[in-house]
């Protein structure tokens, strides 16, 4: 029987303004502790669920054309079905029927947080995300913490220098939870900025589809670029890249990065 979650890795995401990325390409979630070194779902299709007090169904309808941009690239095997909606767990120990952020379902669990109460991180921080893999590099459940009680999300397509898109920051951070990490390419989906009125992340760049054919292949396509030794096409700027794990022994080991 493979052994589950055996190393979860967490990441946060702070607003960035005014980044300078240097040209680079994509970097992958590398791992020291699986025969296969980036992560990746194996399951497919990847359920993913969103908590019940999102009831704006332009929001519900953004998150799910996020996670549809990702599927519908064509040299990419990775699709998705939505499931049931959840309520969160903000409490311990975690009443009935309440799901706490870092579960042990196999799904990806978006979790729309209208209160710091329950709030994984810091308010200063835009999302959080968090995922569990096994020996093999399977990814077996995921998290994504959404912050709307510090930030203004916005659907019209036009958001403000004081909104955020709903899709355009949902799209990266998907991203994160399917084996990719950041990128510096400038333009890319993965380029680890978070920007007021930003509507440019909608659409993935080639650097991202690159990614992604590379941790899903399918039979037939062109060979994307190759990952080096560090995770990445090619290597990354200074501080950015990969985020690496070792597990300790213990059941769950998590590493924090604020981006």
């Amino acid at each position: 029987m493979v052994p589950r979650a055996l190393t979860a890795l967490a990441v946060g995401v702070v607003l960035v303004l005014g980044l300078r990325i240097d040209a680079a390409a994509y970097c992958l979630m590398k791992t020291n502790n699986t025969p296969n070194p980036y992560v990746a779902w194996q399951t497919l299709p990847v359920t993913y669920r969103v908590s019940t007090n999102v009831t704006d169904p332009q929001i519900l309808a953004a998150i799910d054309q996020a996670f549809q941009t990702w599927q519908a690239v064509s040299c990419a095997n990775l699709t998705f079905a939505k499931g049931a909606s959840f309520n969160i767990c903000t409490t311990t120990p975690c009443p009935v029927g309440t799901v706490p952020f870092q579960h042990n379902e196999t799904n990806i669990s978006i979790f729309w947080f209208t209160s710091a109460t329950g709030f994984p991180t810091t308010s200063q921080y835009v999302a959080y995300t968090y995922f569990q893999y096994t020996t093999q590099g399977a990814i077996v459940g995921a998290s994504l913490a959404i912050n709307a009680f510090n930030y203004t999300w916005s659907t019209s397509g036009s958001p403000t220098l004081s909104e955020l898109d709903v899709q355009n920051e949902m799209t990266g951070f998907i991203g994160k939870v399917i084996g990719l990490d950041d990128s510096n390419v400038l333009g890319a989906s993965m380029a680890p900025t978070v920007t007021f009125g930003d509507t440019s992340k909608r659409s993935l760049a080639q650097d991202d589809m690159d990614g992604l054919a590379y941790l899903y292949p399918v039979t037939g396509c062109p060979t994307p670029p190759q990952p080096g030794s560090n995770g990445c096409s090619t290597p990354p700027a200074p501080d950015g890249g990969i985020d690496a794990a070792t597990a300790d022994g213990g059941p769950l080991d998590a590493i924090a990065a604020d981006l």
